[in-house]
C-alpha cells in the first residue's frame, strides 16, 4: 500500500519549467524614455480626435463645432483634422463620435489602436532594460483524484481532492503500524497545496532581465496579434493609463495536443498564450500521460503615466489546468495482480507582478 501510494504521489507532480536566455543591452534607459514618450504622444493624438484646441481635452463645444461644418454652416480651419471616421470627409458621424468622446461613452482611439500602444509599451520594456522587481505566485487550487482498480478493490475512488484521499489513509497506516510513513506522506501532499512566492529585484541593463519578464528569454514581452485576444479596455485614473488585456480560454487534448516537452518551446511562443505568458512545460513523473491542458483567465493589466509612457506595473495572471493519467501494474501479498489507472486534475493559478524603478 505504501508503494501504490508513493508511486501515485509521484507520478501526480507535474513540475513546470521556463527556458532562460541571457540577452547583452543594446539600448539606454534614455532611449527607452524617448520611445515610450514617443509612442505615448502618438497615441494621444489618437484617443483625444476630436480636440480642436489642442488641449487634450473633447468638449460639447467642439462636438457642436463639427455639426456645423457638416452641415457647411462653418467652414473647417486649415491645418486641422476633422475627420475622426477615417473616410476621408467631416459628416454627422464625426459629430456624433466627438459628442461620444466629449460625454466620455467612448474614446477616440479604437480597440486596435489600444492594443497597439499596450504592445509597444511591454516591448520597450524589454529592449531597453529598465530595472524592476518581479513577484511570482504560483498556486495549486485543486489536485483531484480518480482511481479505477481492475478488479476493485480498496484503493477504487471517485474524483476526491488529492489530500483529502491521502487522509483517508491515515486509519490504515496507522493500523499496520506505519504512522511515521502516512506523516511523511501528507506532508509531502500537503506541500502541492501551498502558494509558491519568489521575488527577484532584476538590475538595469542586467543580463538576467529577459529571463525575468513575460516572455522568458524574449527580445520582446508580447507577441500577441490583435485576432489573439479576446478585449481590452482603458480607462485614466490618476494620471495613469490603467490598460486591461483579456485572453480567450483554450483547451488541448490528444486531437489538439499541448506542446508540453522542453524541446517544444518554439510550439508553445506560437499558441496565443504562449505569445505574452510564461506557460509551462511539463516534467511527466513516472509514466504520467498528460491528456488535457486548459488555458484560461488570462488577463493583463499595464499601467503607465498618461503623459509620458513610462510603465509603473503591469500585472499577469492565467490558470492552468492539467489532466493526466498514470497506469500501473500492481501486486498484492500473493503475488495477483491488478491494473490500477490513476486520473489526476490538477488547477493552478499563475501571477506574476512586475513594478518598475
Amino acid at each position: 500500500m505504501k508503494k501504490a501510494l508513493s508511486l501515485l504521489l509521484a507520478g501526480c507532480l507535474f513540475v513546470t519549467a521556463f527556458s532562460v536566455n541571457a540577452f547583452a543591452a543594446d539600448s539606454s534607459e534614455e532611449a527607452n524614455a524617448n520611445l515610450t514618450q514617443e509612442y505615448t504622444d502618438v497615441f494621444l493624438s489618437k484617443l483625444n480626435r476630436g480636440d480642436l484646441n489642442g488641449d487634450n481635452n473633447v468638449t460639447v463645444e467642439e462636438a457642436s463645432k463639427y455639426l456645423r461644418i457638416a452641415a457647411k454652416l462653418d467652414e473647417p480651419q486649415a491645418g486641422i483634422d476633422y475627420d475622426i471616421t477615417g473616410d476621408g470627409k467631416v459628416t454627422t458621424e464625426d459629430a456624433r463620435r466627438a459628442l461620444r468622446i466629449a460625454s466620455g461613452l467612448e474614446m477616440g482611439a479604437t480597440n486596435e489602436e489600444v492594443f497597439e500602444y499596450f504592445k509597444n509599451e511591454l516591448n520597450t520594456v524589454k529592449l531597453a532594460f529598465p530595472g524592476f522587481e518581479r513577484k511570482t505566485t504560483s498556486t495549486c487550487k485543486s489536485a483531484k483524484i480518480a482511481i479505477k482498480s481492475e478488479p476493485s478493490s480498496i484503493l477504487d475512488t471517485s474524483e476526491v481532492e488529492f489530500i483529502d484521499y491521502i487522509e483517508g489513509k491515515k486509519t490504515i497506516f496507522t493500523l499496520i503500524g506505519k504512522k511515521a510513513e502516512y506523516e511523511e506522506l501528507y506532508a509531502d501532499a500537503l506541500k502541492k497545496y501551498e502558494p509558491v512566492v519568489s521575488n527577484r529585484v532584476v538590475a538595469a541593463g542586467s543580463s538576467s532581465h529577459y529571463s525575468y519578464f513575460p516572455v522568458a528569454g524574449r527580445s520582446n514581452a508580447c507577441y500577441l496579434n490583435y485576432e489573439d485576444i479576446k478585449s481590452i479596455t482603458i480607462k485614466e485614473s490618476n494620471g495613469q493609463f490603467i490598460i486591461t488585456l483579456s485572453m480567450n480560454n483554450y483547451t488541448y487534448d490528444k486531437k489538439n495536443p499541448y506542446p508540453a516537452t522542453a524541446y517544444e518551446d518554439e510550439e508553445r511562443l506560437k499558441l496565443p498564450y504562449g505569445k505574452i505568458f510564461n506557460i509551462p512545460q511539463f516534467s511527466e513523473a513516472e509514466e504520467m500521460d498528460i491528456t488535457k491542458v486548459v488555458l484560461d483567465k488570462g488577463k493583463v493589466v499595464l499601467k503607465v503615466d498618461s503623459t509620458t509612457g513610462e510603465i509603473a506595473d503591469v500585472d499577469y495572471f492565467y490558470r492552468c489546468t492539467v489532466t493526466g493519467v498514470l497506469v500501473e501494474n500492481v501486486k498484492d501479498s500473493s503475488g495477483a495482480e491488478t491494473v490500477m489507472t490513476t486520473t489526476m486534475k490538477n488547477v493552478i493559478e499563475n501571477q506574476e507582478y512586475f513594478k518598475m524603478k
